[in-house]
C-alpha cells in the first residue's frame, strides 16, 4: 500500500469525523435530551427541543441548564431548568410561570395584548452545590414601546423554584 495514500486516507477520515462532531449540538447527552422530550409538551418538536438545548445556558460547572422554547404569539414560552442528578440523569423543573411574574412587573397589559414578546434565561449566578440562581428576562413590545424586565429564581436541587 502506498504510504502517501494511507496518510491521506487517515487525514481525510479524521477531518470528516471532526466535521460530523462539530456539526452536532454542544449538548450531546442523551439523558438530557430524553429528559427534555419527556418534560416539554408534545407539540414542541424534537428539532425545537434540540435548538432550545443548543441555545440554553449552562451554569459554571455544567450541573444545570436553563432553556426556553418560544411558542406562537400569544402562547406562553416554555421555560425549563434541567438539574443534573446522580447517575447522569436530569430533573426537569418547569419555571414558565416566571414569564407571568415578569408581565406583572411591566404592569400595563396581559400577555395577549403585546405585539411581541420573548422570555429566556440570560445568566447563572454561583450560589451553592445544592441551590442555583438563574435570571430569566422578558422583552416585550406594545404600541411601539419596548419593555424589558427580569427575575432571578432560586432553584433547589430537589426542583423547588422560588421567585416573586
Amino acid at each position: 500500500m502506498n504510504v502517501k495514500f494511507a496518510v491521506f486516507a487517515i487525514c481525510f477520515f479524521l477531518c470528516v469525523a471532526a466535521a460530523i462532531v462539530a456539526g452536532q449540538p454542544e449538548m450531546q447527552n442523551d439523558a438530557l435530551l430524553n429528559a427534555a422530550i419527556k418534560a416539554l409538551p408534545k407539540e414542541i418538536t424534537r428539532d425545537e427541543i434540540l435548538k432550545a438545548l443548543e441555545d440554553g445556558i449552562w451554569n459554571s460547572n455544567r450541573t444545570a441548564i436553563a432553556i426556553s422554547c418560544t411558542r406562537p404569539h400569544p402562547e406562553p414560552s416554555m421555560i425549563f431548568v434541567f438539574l443534573r442528578q446522580t447517575g447522569d440523569t436530569f430533573l426537569a423543573v418547569d419555571v414558565r410561570n416566571v414569564e407571568n411574574s415578569n408581565f406583572i412587573k411591566i404592569g400595563i397589559a396581559r400577555r395577549t395584548e403585546y405585539e411581541w414578546f420573548e422570555t429566556k434565561p440570560i445568566e447563572w449566578r454561583d450560589y451553592s452545590d445544592d441551590q442555583f440562581w438563574v435570571t430569566i428576562r422578558t422583552r416585550a413590545r406594545k404600541d411601539g414601546q419596548r419593555y424589558t424586565v427580569q427575575e432571578t429564581l432560586l432553584i433547589r436541587q430537589d426542583g423547588t423554584a422560588i421567585f416573586r
